[in-house]
């Protein structure tokens, strides 16, 4: 079955009555972010949205990508969530059908919304909390020894898949689940190569003890960051809790470990990380055993460390196919900064954007909202430093009037890097030239079959815009003011054509010699011309004390009036 990519759910939930199956999701409302359209959260194979009924919400996923055995698996889980009544666990219900894009109906899941911060954003904003963050890694540490002892696996454990809330921590994203009954299923994800060990490279890894590795990462960054928050402002970012997957493949090597044993309270915990790294996948301990210091000392070791892999797609800035072909997922964009724009909305927020490309021509457009400006101040830049420079960022990938768009939610999402020689590094092979930029840009995406069909009837309409419409003219219709420009290299568009058959009003012309006016128009006429000729006739017969000809006069100038606005239509 081929899916809708992330851009065609993102047009088809724009109205949930038309678009949802269900009839709780057909009465709510999706979130929209900045620019008044629904709001994507990327995971995993999926786009979410959040659906709010007044009441509660819903968080709705939507595929991608096929995910194998998907209602068996969904199924199984239900049951499972249903029996243990674990807290760490969100109900979610396969719905079949679910959603409808261009007349076709595809499965979605359909989940409580989860209120509370990912793990990572929890720590981003008490990081000067470190009680707190102590006392969530021992929430934690009793969310695994709970699900270990169900028997069930997430196959995902990370920073994105946690979700920090009132009523404690709660797992989402169960599409790598291992249950029991669902064995034979197997999986075709790997999780998250931040939080994996290296010996995790294919689907053979599949079991009850998958998670172990994850949980000690997770388990021990949270201790490191309570214990040294330094260790946060250096290595942590919105892609991973301190450690990189480097670190599992080289620990001897590893920066991260090198600093924690500089640590008195982090020093044993670091060695033991170490030697977990050098254990083969089936001998890594359970957490409960890593803290209690039980670590296999004879054991099979590692001695071939795997090839590193990308946690997201990593994609070229001037690879328009590829771009779209990620629509609605998280990827790594590499690619140099030809042009930028900074400007500030009525309310006095600063913004700003950045063109992978030169515009009207651009690729992709990175946005940077006033917390991410004010941000780049913080650490001596300005969205100015990254013009013409080689940059990497990391964020899903979307679109707004036809044109590519990522939204920079931080500042550790954008990283300079040192030229085009590590840009072709991080891509594995040359960038494509200006040239071939300017080709894959204006040539029109081709598909084939059912694919092309969908395509097709998700082209913008004229009511949707230019695809060549200014970012900073939308602010100024948001926000209701002018966006003043800090910088000369402000892109002029001309008015589209669509907007200006808005704007001018074409004159209307008199019917030609010979040519009976419109029915429309004289059914109007005769209409109006009786009603002013009863109108005088009854003042004339019920009004005996008022002058019956200014009263005629009076609805006569009413009939005229209709008259006139019934050939204006």
């Amino acid at each position: 079955m081929i899916l809708p990519r992330g851009d065609d759910y993102q047009n088809a939930v724009q109205n949930p009555g038309t678009a949802f199956f269900d009839n709780d999701l057909r009465k709510c409302k999706v979130e929209e972010g900045p620019f008044r359209l629904p709001k994507p959260y990327s995971g995993g194979f999926t786009v979410t949205y959040h659906l709010l009924d007044g009441r509660s919400g819903w968080a709705v996923r939507c595929f991608t990508r096929p995910v194998s055995g998907l209602e068996e698996r969904y199924r199984a889980i239900g049951r499972f969530a249903r029996r243990t009544g674990l807290s760490g666990l969100v109900p979610a219900d396969l719905l079949q059908p679910g959603i409808q894009v261009c007349g076709d109906w595809y499965p979605i899941i359909k989940m409580l919304w989860v209120d509370g911060s990912t793990l990572g954003d929890y720590l981003e904003v008490n990081i000067s909390r470190p009680t707190a963050i102590e006392a969530l890694a021992e929430k934690f540490r009793e969310t695994v020894r709970q699900l270990e002892q169900s028997g069930m696996a997430h196959g995902d454990l990370q920073h994105g898949n946690i979700i920090v809330g009132r009523s404690g921590i709660q797992l989402v994203d169960y599409d790598g689940v291992w249950l029991p009954e669902i064995s034979s299923l197997g999986t075709d994800q790997l999780g998250h190569p931040n939080y994996q060990h290296p010996g995790r490279q294919d689907a053979t890894v599949y079991g009850p003890c998958m998670d172990r590795f994850s949980s000690i990462i997770i388990y021990v960054g949270l201790r490191a960051t309570a214990a040294e928050p330094s260790l946060w402002d250096k290595y942590g970012d919105p892609d991973r809790i301190l450690f990189h997957q480097g670190d599992f493949r080289d620990p001897a090597s590893s920066p991260l470990l090198a600093a924690m044993e500089c640590n008195s309270s982090l020093k044993a915990m670091a060695e033991m990380v170490r030697s977990v790294c050098l254990l083969g996948v089936s001998k890594v301990p359970s957490l409960e055993d890593f803290v209690r210091g039980n670590i296999p000392k004879e054991a099979e070791v590692l001695r071939q460390f795997a090839l590193p892999r990308s946690a997201y797609e990593c994609i070229d800035a001037t690879d328009i196919i590829r771009l779209w072909r990620f629509a609605g997922q998280r990827v790594q964009v590499i690619g140099r900064i030809d042009g930028y724009y900074e400007g500030r909305t009525a309310f006095g927020k600063p913004y700003a954007f950045l063109n992978f490309g030169k515009f009207p021509h651009q690729t992709l457009t990175l946005v940077l909202w006033s917390p991410v400006v004010d941000a780049l101040g913080d650490h001596g830049l300005c969205p100015g430093s990254f013009a013409g420079k080689w940059v990497s960022v990391s964020g899903m990938m979307s679109s707004y009037h036809g044109k590519g768009q990522m939204v920079v939610e931080g500042v550790s999402q954008l990283r300079l890097l040192q030229g085009q020689s590590e840009a072709e590094r991080l891509l594995g092979g040359p960038v494509l030239g200006t040239t071939d930029q300017k080709r894959l840009v204006e040539r029109p995406l081709r598909r084939s079959g059912r694919s092309a069909r969908l395509a097709a009837k998700l082209q913008p309409t004229a009511s949707q815009g230019s695809v060549t419409q200014n970012y900073a003219q939308t602010l100024e219709r948001l926000y209701g003011g002018s966006a003043r420009s800090r910088q000369v290299n402000r892109p002029q568009v001309a008015p589209s054509t669509t907007a200006t058959k808005k704007m001018a009003r074409a004159p209307r012309a008199s019917s030609p010699p010979g040519v009976k006016p419109q029915p429309d128009r004289m059914r109007g006429a005769l209409v109006s011309v009786i009603c002013a000729v009863l109108a005088t006739v009854l003042a004339a017969g019920l009004s005996q004390w008022i002058e019956p000809l200014f009263l005629g006069l009076a609805v006569s100038a009413v009939a005229i009036s209709a008259y006139s606005l019934a050939t204006r239509s």
